[in-house]
């Protein structure tokens, strides 16, 4: 298939081969290789990232980085934790790295983030399960900035909570997409961050409708007394942060780590990381390696369907229809229709076998 595409005509040296690649991914791995262009992925250009981990099951008694920890009651199996940084701009993925199953997302964390590069000056956009004061310290002595959702446990979320004197929260408008909601809002101070209780009012009476929906249906677990105890929460989340912007900027701000769901979601039902089954640690670190890159081309992939108005499946399916042949003495490029030449010419694509096809 590669000698028929589109890039075996710009990379005509590549040659590839189950072995070839399995020792490249290996090596990479080994040799600790990735984080070299992985600093070089996280330019001046890139202002807010998010950070997450993901557990993949796996069951490979031979590797090493497959253990046992706090999701194996749920997962039902060991696992490993991959960790990613994305560019909530881009949706590319700047960093990846998998770590064993039995360490904490919070106790990865500053391990990771030595891969990440340079953060000065950026918003790192973290989920509740990294809160430490060591990790926020971290990203405070970077020059960076951290907005981070704080549990129900901790004092600053009761501080934020608690109405105080000052009468009405006050509110703005979020718009995401076609849906604009109402959030308000309430700003306290915790040593030098702000703690900021938001209540997006939209969402609580979806959430709301939705809840009293499944209890009228009869469906289990949906109560009356789950529901009481619950509706106050609905649609509210903290967040602490030493970033300097108003309120609905930090909202949208940590609003815009979605990306990173969306990414570890195509990850798993697009590219099926989860179903490698691998025993060597450093082929998996290759591998992970190896699904930064594919990450990093969805993404482009992705953008480029929109700018043709496209789907990025039905992108895909038109282009893979091209092929490419050479007899030693002529390329051609076969199959070429309309379509193809709309969509080369937007998305600055050469169909010309004396040129690149990718410039």
């Amino acid at each position: 298939c590669f000698q028929r595409c589109l890039i075996s005509h710009d990379y005509p040296d590549l040659r590839f081969s189950y072995r070839r690649l399995s020792r490249l991914l290996e090596l990479v791995g080994r040799q600790r290789k990735a984080p070299m262009f992985q600093r070089l992925c996280n330019t001046d250009e890139v202002t807010s990232i998010a950070v997450d981990g993901h557990a993949i099951p796996a069951d490979s008694e031979g590797n090493d980085l497959c253990s046992a920890g706090y999701k194996t009651r749920a997962l039902k199996s060991e696992y490993m934790n991959l960790m990613v940084a994305l560019d909530c701009a881009t949706r590319m993925p700047v960093a990846s790295r998998v770590f064993p199953g039995y360490m904490l997302d919070k106790k990865d964390f500053l391990d990771f983030m030595g891969d990440v590069g340079p953060i000065k000056g950026k918003v790192i956009l973290v989920d509740m399960g990294f809160f430490s004061a060591e990790n926020l310290d971290y990203i405070s002595q970077g020059g960076a900035y951290y907005v981070i959702p704080v549990e129900k446990k901790y004092n600053d979320y009761k501080l934020a909570s608690s109405p105080g004197k000052g009468g009405r929260l006050a509110q703005f408008l979020y718009h995401a997409g076609r849906k604009t909601d109402t959030v308000e809002y309430r700003v306290r101070f915790s040593g030098g961050s702000r703690v900021i209780y938001f209540r997006n009012i939209s969402e609580a009476a979806r959430l709301s409708c939705t809840y009293l929906q499944n209890m009228e249906e009869g469906k289990p677990g949906y109560t009356q007394q789950d529901y009481d105890k619950q509706k106050d929460s609905f649609g509210v989340i903290v967040l602490k942060t030493n970033h300097e912007g108003d309120a609905k900027e930090i909202y949208e701000l940590y609003k815009s780590r979605w990306t990173i769901e969306t990414f570890y979601d195509r990850l798993k039902n697009g590219i099926h990381f989860e179903e490698l089954n691998l025993d060597d640690r450093a082929l998996v670190q290759g591998v992970s390696f190896a699904m930064l890159i594919a990450g990093r081309i969805d993404a482009r992939i992705l953008r480029a369907a929109k700018e043709v108005k496209l789907t990025r499946k039905k992108l895909v399916h038109l282009m893979s229809a091209l092929k490419l042949s050479d007899d030693g003495k002529k390329m051609t490029i076969h199959n070429i229709k309309k379509d193809h030449i709309d969509v080369c010419r937007a998305l600055g694509i050469a169909l010309d076998p004396s040129k690149k096809c990718l410039g």
